[in-house]
């Protein structure tokens, strides 16, 4: 048995960050406006050499392919 290719799959992931504001605009009565901002799977700080750290079934990593990154801009108007 030998250690040689154990990795360290230790990792810190940025997942999810989600902002809004909301706001009423007075000149046309009981209208809201939103605007947000929501972006899933940011940034992950490893030292790991592969795609990802997250490894399948019993710890091996098949070269799977890594988590994708979104975005989501939106507004509401709400009258």
């Amino acid at each position: 048995m030998s250690d040689h290719y154990v990795a360290d799959g230790s990792y810190l992931r940025l997942q999810n960050i989600s902002l809004g504001y909301t706001t009423e605009i007075r000149k046309i009565a009981n209208t809201k406006l939103r605007l947000y901002l929501n972006v899933d799977n940011i940034y992950t700080w490893t030292k790991y050499a592969g795609y990802s750290p997250e490894v399948g079934l019993e710890g091996l990593d098949f070269g799977g392919i890594p988590r994708t990154s979104t975005a989501t801009l939106g507004l509401d108007i709400t009258f």
